[in-house]
């Protein structure tokens, strides 16, 4: 009698996805989104409807990520089927170090702000936390340039690479694109008009 092994991650031996973190994070965004939504339409505040459709695509992203955990042989949910090895840095390196330089960007921006903001009008105090600021914004607009420079040469490997294999996650990286675009273009914006 034959018998029938269940599938594993084997694309990326260090993921294995756990289960209830995500039903904790479907949770908590489905109740934010119920929230942001009775608050909307309750207050008649009709600009926080960008915010109620990001936290509904949390909702469906995690909901994604529970069926890729009991379906693992079925790739679309995820980008398993892509291998690591055609990035230029170990996969494992890209969150701690983007998100190391996000931290250290806040915290330079924070400080910043806290000597704009203080309670003394001292003029050196507000000239030297407006430089902090701009720093802290520098930090994140050259660290999110980076990442998406890695993106850009990650997609153009697996694309020659693979070809029609990875034709199916196009629009993702066609919408990944246009949001860093219009991610960078904030923070030159914000990065000029600092106080």
């Amino acid at each position: 009698m034959a018998t029938t092994a269940t599938p594993t991650f084997t694309a990326f031996r260090q993921y294995e996805p756990n289960e209830a973190a995500c039903i904790v994070f479907i949770v908590v965004f489905a109740l934010l989104l119920f929230a942001h939504l009775w608050q909307s339409i309750r207050a008649r505040i009709w600009y926080m409807w960008p915010l109620i459709l990001s936290t509904g695509l949390e909702v469906v992203g995690y909901v994604l990520r529970e069926y890729s955990i009991h379906e693992p042989v079925y790739h679309w949910p995820s980008m398993v089927y892509v291998g690591p090895g055609y990035s230029i840095i170990r996969p494992t390196w890209i969150t701690p170090v983007f998100v190391g330089f996000d931290i250290l960007a806040i915290a330079t921006q924070g400080l910043g702000s806290a000597f704009i903001f203080g309670t003394e009008l001292d003029i050196n105090k507000l000239t030297r936390g407006r430089t902090v600021l701009i720093v802290g914004l520098f930090i994140q607009l050259v660290a999110f340039a980076v990442f998406l420079l890695l993106a850009i040469y990650f997609d153009r490997k697996t694309t020659v690479a693979l070809r029609g294999r990875v034709a199916s996650i196009r629009p993702l990286m066609n919408v990944f694109y246009l949001s860093g675009a219009l991610i960078l273009l904030r923070s030159i914006y914000r990065a000029n008009l600092s106080p």
